[in-house]
């Protein structure tokens, strides 16, 4: 019976350490991608050398198919909403 519980305790003091350590990372992250998110880009176009001009020129973020590129948009729409909920509280 000891032997269970101690089994049983090691295991979720186990779990609860990962749990922890993924919170950390988590968190790290998401202070990073703030920090991207603030960072300037700078497009420097007119250093561009351009013989002819045709068809379509992407700048920025480009999706591979229309149903990647609305959820994208969708998410940004929504991280801009709470943002502006963010700072109205």
């Amino acid at each position: 019976m000891d032997e269970d519980w101690f089994l049983q305790n090691e295991t979720a003091r186990e779990w609860f350490d990962r749990v922890r350590i993924l919170e950390r990372e988590v968190s790290t992250l998401k202070a990073i991608i703030r920090t991207l998110k603030h960072q300037k880009i700078e497009y420097r176009i007119d250093q561009l050398h351009i013989e002819s001009l045709e068809g379509i020129l992407n700048i920025g973020i480009s999706a591979y198919d229309e149903e990647t590129q609305n959820e994208v948009l969708q998410e940004l729409k929504h991280e801009k909403q709470s943002s502006e909920d963010e700072s109205a509280n």
